[in-house]
């Protein structure tokens, strides 16, 4: 949860601004997740990372993971993210996946839903070569289907 006021009038120097820039200064890595809209992440992603200080990706991995209305976006998300990135300085962009809404046949309500194997199976090895990425304990990912 984020202030959205603090987000609308871009205080840097707020407690939540603070607070998010120590939690990034002391991570190895940032997951980001977001859906995609019209060809890009949302603009409260972009809010929230306009909130990170200058140069406060640096030496920090980045993994991103995307829904989207169509497989024709499968690759909207790093596009737009990536510049935004660099300018923060992260030090590896890890290739994100995106999953499209057609990869969710949803049978009555989307909390009932499973979720297809070949999509667990994507975020599982995905997830897992970031977790390398950051150097981090082997740990055994379970996504639940």
């Amino acid at each position: 949860d984020f202030p959205a006021e603090d987000l609308i009038h871009a205080r840097l120097q707020s407690p939540a601004t603070q607070d998010l820039n120590s939690a990034i200064a002391g991570a190895k890595g940032l997951l980001i997740a977001s859906p995609v809209y019209q060809g890009s992440f949302s603009a409260g992603l972009k809010a929230l990372l306009d909130q990170i200080q200058h140069r406060g990706l640096r030496d920090k991995a980045v993994h991103s993971i995307a829904t989207s209305g169509s497989i024709a976006h499968r690759n909207s998300l790093e596009l737009a993210l990536i510049p935004v990135l660099k300018t923060l300085e992260a030090r590896h962009i890890h290739p994100g996946i995106n999953v499209a809404d057609q990869e969710f046949p949803v049978t009555g309500a989307i909390s009932d839903s499973p979720i297809p194997d070949d999509v667990c199976l994507r975020l599982q090895e995905s997830l897992q070569a970031f977790i390398e990425q950051l150097g981090l304990e082997q740990t055994a990912l379970e996504i639940a289907a």
